[in-house]
């Protein structure tokens, strides 16, 4: 039997530190190197507090009208749902990352690199069967580029890799 995978996003203290950690690694180094070589150093804390702010507004909070608030799989396509209410058609691109909790997904629209990955946490932002079952069909699915005007593929190399750690 079909199980439809429906995964709607909720707000998520886990994900949006998940999501910021490069800003934060950022502002904990320029201000260890402010306090223990040069005060200029401090220049780099308005950078990084710009994009903890808005990593945390689109996978923390989903405030941003550009962060992912659902995700459905429909006829063999991953849409992703944003929070101004459209709905994109989207490709997980191989710097993703997948473990039993926690999932790290770069995401490609037309072509283009999505500006923040989406971080899928349980618990957390999603819920446990949902997440299972996306995390399924990212692994086990084929997807047939030709087939579709808007493939979905989880790249070669991921595949790989998840086929790798499947056979262990």
């Amino acid at each position: 039997m079909y199980n439809r995978i429906d995964l709607h996003l909720r707000r998520s203290l886990k994900a949006g530190i998940v999501a910021a950690a490069p800003w934060l690694a950022l502002a904990f180094a320029s201000s260890l190197l402010a306090l223990y070589l040069q005060p200029l150093f401090l220049v780099a804390l308005a950078p990084a507090a710009a994009g903890i702010w808005r990593r945390w507004q689109q996978c923390g909070n989903l405030t941003h009208p550009h962060a992912i608030v659902r995700m459905t799989v429909r006829d063999n396509l991953l849409i992703a749902t944003l929070g101004n209410q459209r709905e994109v058609p989207v490709t997980v691109t191989r710097d993703s990352r997948l473990t039993a909790g926690l999932a790290v997904l770069g995401l490609s629209h037309g072509g283009r690199r999505w500006p923040c990955p989406v971080v899928l946490c349980t618990p957390g932002n999603a819920t446990q069967d949902d997440f299972r079952r996306l995390r399924v069909w990212l692994r086990l699915a084929s997807h047939d580029q030709a087939a579709s005007p808007h493939p979905v593929t989880v790249s070669g190399a991921l595949k790989q890799r998840l086929s790798l750690s499947r056979s262990r």
